[in-house]
């Protein structure tokens, strides 16, 4: 993700987000160390683990640190979440500086992140990201000037897992079968976490002709999946012959926590070009 937005003295940032241990661009470079924590926890309040942030670059940096809800992509890549959702902890998470924090070249600073979760948490998990935003420091702006300068920014992935009872549900809210040219298609269930936990999911597609005979079987690549998230599981397929006529594509998805679910949803292949047809 990328972009550009005013900070708080009024300057141009050209900023960058990424989700990796460190950040080297336009001379700026930085470390943070670990990029994700996870771990089981007892009590409402507890400490995360230490986190070192490491000015790699030649200049001094000034750090500015964030907390935001975790989400995910469809993809199933974090991202941080503009709203707060029903699991995420962002608000109970406890950094002391967030901002001022000045590094010269070389300097290493730890934070050590402190869980405070109210009386009436009672899920089985809890989950938000930690922006750590590193940028070159100046005195431009507290002296009224207004520069251009450039910011990295990492997020380091908090999920906790807590001594709550597990809810495992889910459903699968969308399936799709597209031809990505040259015979070959990418195959989806969209899967919705509808539990209070983080959960692995996974299953396979079976494929059968008109007659009713089945001519492959593909499985889905499993993916973990946030509560109140949705993720695509994917499976690519390369048939051998030209496709024509109608085909039935069953979505078999779960996990063993929750069970199964299955669809079977009928394509029309057309010079393996792909309809959804409604069932009847």
């Amino acid at each position: 993700m990328k972009g550009a937005r005013l900070n708080r003295f009024g300057y141009k940032i050209i900023y960058l987000l990424l989700f990796v241990a460190s950040v080297s661009l336009f001379g700026l470079s930085f470390r943070v160390n670990p990029g994700k924590i996870e771990g089981h926890y007892s009590g409402k309040s507890f400490y995360l683990p230490e986190i070192t942030i490491s000015n790699t670059s030649d200049i001094i940096s000034e750090i500015e640190i964030t907390l935001t809800p975790l989400g995910q992509s469809l993809t199933g890549g974090p991202i941080p979440e503009a709203r707060n959702k029903t699991y995420c902890i962002n608000e109970y998470i406890e950094i002391n500086p967030k901002k001022g924090i000045i590094l010269e070249p070389g300097e290493i600073y730890k934070i050590t992140p402190y869980v405070k979760l109210p009386n009436d948490y009672n899920f089985a998990g809890g989950y938000a990201m930690i922006n750590v935003e590193s940028m070159p420091y100046s005195n431009n702006a507290e002296n009224g000037q207004t520069s251009i300068i450039t910011t990295g920014m990492i997020g380091v992935i908090v999920i906790v897992n807590l001594d709550n009872p597990e809810i495992y549900a889910f459903d699968m809210i969308n399936t799709s079968l597209e031809n990505e040219g040259n015979n070959g298609f990418t195959i989806s269930a969209t899967v919705l976490n509808k539990g209070n936990t983080l959960n692995k999911f996974g299953g396979n597609v079976e494929i059968y002709d008109k007659e009713g005979n089945k001519i492959t079987s593909l499985m889905l690549k499993s993916k973990r999946i946030l509560p109140e998230n949705a993720v695509n599981l994917l499976a690519d397929w390369n048939p051998k012959n030209r496709l024509q006529g109608k085909y039935d594509v069953k979505y078999i998805v779960g996990s063993p926590e929750s069970g199964n679910i299955e669809i079977t949803q009928p394509f029309l292949f057309d010079n393996n070009q792909t309809i959804k047809i409604n069932k009847e």
